[in-house]
This record gives C-alpha cells, structure tokens and sequence, in this order.
C-alpha cells in the first residue's frame, strides 16, 4: 500500500531535562575542571570564583522562574553568594593581577563576613516562613549554641583571639569567621527541626549548609596547624556548597517550599533528644580533654557556660513537664468526653429502639428558638423526613388540623403558662397528605426561674384504635336497638296474645 503522503506522522516529543538536575551536572563540570588544573593557578582560581557566580544566577532565576510565593530568603541567599563571589574576586586580583601580598585583613574579609551573615539571615527568614519557631524550639536551639560555641571557641576562636602576633582587628576578622559559623549552626538546627524532608529543595539547602559548616570547620583546623593548601580537595565542600543552593533555587519543590512544615511536636522526639544529649555533652568533655593535657583553659568561660545550659535545660524540662501535664489533662478530658458521648449515644439508641418499638413521633420543642427535635418515628408512623424543612412549632401546627386548630393552640399556650403535664387527641396531617388521628402526652420542662423553656411529649397513631372503637361503638348500638325491638316485640305478642284469647 503507498503512504498517503498528506498523512503527518506524529512526532515524538523529546522530555526536556529538569533545570536543577542541568545545574547541579554544570557545577560538577566545574569542580572537575577546577581540579584539572594546575593547583593554584589563575585558571583553577576562576573557576572556584566561577561557580559562586553562577550559583548566584541560579538563584535569581529560580525566583523569576518558579516565582515561590515567599522569597525573601532567597534573595538573601542570592546576596550571600555575591558578596562570597566578590570576596573570590578580590583574592585573585591580589594573587593574580596584582601578584602582591595579600593584606590580612582586607576589603574580601568583609565581603566574606557579610555573605556569611546574609546566609544566616537568609535561613532566619525561611524558618520564619515556614514555622514561626515556639518556646520548646528557642530553648532547644540556644541549648545548642551553646554547646557549638563551647566547642568552637576551645577548637578554633581562642587561639586566634589570643594570638598577641597580630593586631586587634585580626583577631577580631579571625574570631568573627567560626563565631558566624556558630551562628549558622543554630539557624540549621532550627530548620532541620521545622521538618520537611521529603520537599528536594529542603533537603538541598540542607545539605548545603551542612557542607558549608563541614569545610569551614576543616579549613579552621587546618589553618590553625598550617597545613592548608589553596585549590586543594578541601575547596570541593565550598563549591559543592554553592552547587546545592543554586539547585534548590531551580527545583520546582522551592515554589512551596514554606507550606511543607509539618506541626511543631514540642515533645523530646529521638531527633531532638540526640542534638540536646550533644550539645549538653560538650561542657563535661572539654573539660575531660583539657584536665587531661597540659594547657591550661578558661575555667570561668566554661562555668558560665555551664550555668547558662544548666539553666536552658532546666526551663526545657519545666516546659516539658508542663506540656505533658497539659497533654495528660487533655487525655483525661478526652477519654471523659468519649465515656459522656457513648453514654448519650446509648442512651439515644435505647430511647430511638423504645420509641420504635411503641411507633411513636417523640418530639422536644424548644420554646427560645421556636425549633423541634423529632425521633425517627416521624418517618416510620407519619412518612415525615425525621428533621423536616423548616422543623418549628409553627411547621407542627401547620399539619394540626383547621378544626383541631383551637384546642391545639389552647394546649400551646396553657403549657407557656407553666401547665407542666397534659394530653390531647386531634387529627395530624401524614407525609401523603391524610390526615390521622393522634394521641399526644406532653410534659413541660422549666428552668431554674419556672419558666418552661422545653416541651418533650410523643405522638401515637390511635387512627385504627378510633376506627374501632366507632365500630364498637356501632354495632352496642346495633345491639341495644335490637334489644330494644326484641322487647318491644315480645310485650306487643302479649298484647296480641290476650287480644286474641278475648276475641275468641
């Protein structure tokens, strides 16, 4: 057969590949190359600047791409990444085009401080965006900053801050660097503890971060022994640091990012149990480790920060203690709300089944609201739906019928006076239009002042009872009139009889 030619095959469509999987494969390019070549060379030194960069576009065009509904974190996190690309800039001109000796500290200092502090700030603003933090989380992230500052300032900021070799402001610059470090560890505690792990861009601005921490940490233990190298392996935990956040920005999952924040649980769950026994450790084991050596320690900073921790984990377990009291008096009500709710849910079947079994219309009129509750003998004894449109007393004298009407309203008004129990039989109208005899008890509730305020009574259907009774009725009637003529018969046959016997 020929091919029509006017036939169009149709055409496959080819899958575009997701923005943030080509982001992160462009950032892995350039560690490889960083690494290709020569160790500290001006090639590998741009392209280390190249990725900051490039990561900072990226998150730029996240937002204007995905367009997440809070995104004041990320430009925040787009300003960190520029002020550190700035930073890189500044060192190579030094090292590079300038070929002079790099003055400590100098201008790219400060833009490294600022891009640290705009992290910071930036993670503030996403905790804030997805959770606003409560107590229990305050009091457990100060717990651990405390323990990192403990740790960090006995690691790495005492021995900088001591350093009586260089001025004041560069042992303010070399303090400031673990000190904003510290801060960053906080602020990643509190966001691990807003949840969310299944949302990629969470994970990835995690992950970053945790990479960021890694190396800054590495780089001042080494830093402090001087065995740092430039553009050694230690500069792929910076660039791949970078790499996840420019991802982040481009996953799709950052348009939501905010609304993925499960509720806080203001218990001790394991996660939160784990960080609080770490950062609660940190003060016996430094000690340990320093008694143990040779240097001596500021005794007097660890005492305070001892009390400080001491003080933080106490008001944890008073607030712990006051939730669960809180949390076991809920309980309590709880289960004392779910016995007060079976008991009236029994209570309502037993009085359902014995209104059944009498087939009965049970009503409550509400004399405040003018509204009425009706048991589901009004569907079974009068084909009425069991809450009819409009169920008021005025809807129940609607179906009275207009001859009935009088007694009715009669009856209405004496139990408003205070009339507490009384009965009527009047004709009520069906669902299919009849009209039945029914015969209604009633008694009236009152309030604490006597004024009724409810009226609780049952109709019954007496409409066969009646009709039997009028049969019953008719027929003694039939019979005494029978007897009647039975007797008048039987003295008329006497007369005859003696009107006859003279007659013969």
């Amino acid at each position: 057969m020929a091919e029509d030619k006017g036939m169009k095959l149709p055409q496959r469509r080819v899958p575009r590949p997701a923005a943030w999987l080509c982001f992160l494969a462009l950032g892995a390019t350039i560690i490889v190359l960083h690494y290709a070549f020569a160790i500290g060379s001006l090639a590998q030194a741009l392209a280390y600047v190249s990725i900051g960069m490039v990561a900072c576009a990226a998150v730029v065009t996240g937002i204007v791409l995905r367009r997440p509904t809070k995104k004041a974190y990320l430009w925040f996190l787009a300003l960190g990444l520029g002020l550190l690309s700035v930073g890189d800039a500044i060192f190579i001109t030094y090292d590079s085009v300038l070929e002079v000796e790099r003055p400590y500290p100098s201008v790219a200092d400060g833009f490294y401080l600022a891009g640290y502090l705009s992290f910071c700030i930036a993670m503030l603003f996403l905790i804030r965006s997805r959770q606003r933090p409560s107590v229990s989380d305050v009091l457990d992230g100060a717990i651990v900053l405390c323990g990192a500052a403990l740790l960090l300032w006995f690691a790495l900021i005492e021995a900088a801050a001591r350093d009586a070799s260089v001025g004041v402001l560069s042992r303010v610059v070399s303090s400031a660097y673990p000190a904003l470090d510290v801060l960053l560890i906080a602020v990643l505690v509190q966001l691990l503890l807003t949840g969310g792990g299944r949302n990629v861009a969470f994970r990835l601005i995690a992950l970053g971060t945790g990479a960021l921490l890694a190396t800054d940490i590495v780089y001042g233990l080494q830093n402090l022994d001087g065995t740092y190298v430039e553009g050694s392996w230690l500069d792929a935990g910076w660039m791949i640091s970078v790499a996840l956040w420019g991802a982040a920005a481009l996953h799709p999952s950052i348009r939501t990012l905010h609304q993925h924040a499960p509720l806080r649980e203001t218990s001790l769950t394991g996660r939160r149990l784990v960080l609080l026994a770490a950062a609660t450790l940190v003060t016996p084991v430094v000690i340990a480790v320093y008694l143990k050596g040779e240097d001596t320690f500021d005794l007097s900073l660890v005492a305070a920060v001892a009390a400080v921790t001491t003080v933080l984990v106490f008001s944890r377990m008073a607030l712990l203690f006051r939730e669960h009291t809180r949390v076991v008096v809920a309980l309590r009500d709880s289960a004392a709300q779910r016995e007060v709710e079976q008991a009236l849910r029994s209570a309502n079947q037993r009085f359902e089944a014995a209104a059944q079994a009498l087939d009965c219309a049970i009503y409550e009129w509400n004399l405040d609201t003018g509204g009425t509750h009706w048991t589901e003998g009004l569907s079974s004894a009068f084909q009425h739906p069991v809450q009819p449109a409009g169920s008021t007393t005025g809807w129940f004298l609607s179906q009275v019928h207009p001859e009935d009407m009088a007694e009715v309203t009669d009856i209405v008004a004496r139990a408003q006076e205070g009339s507490t129990r009384s009965e009527a039989s009047y004709r009520f109208r069906a669902g299919d239009g009849t009209y039945r005899y029914v015969w209604d008890r009633w008694i009236a509730i009152s309030d604490a002042e006597g004024v009724v305020t409810r009226i609780i009574g049952g109709l019954v259907d007496v409409t066969d009872r009646r009709e039997l009774e009028l049969q019953l009725l008719q027929s003694q009637k039939m019979e005494a009139v029978g007897q009647l003529a039975g007797g008048i018969a039987h003295d008329f046959n006497n007369l005859l009889l003696a009107i006859a016997g003279n007659a013969e």
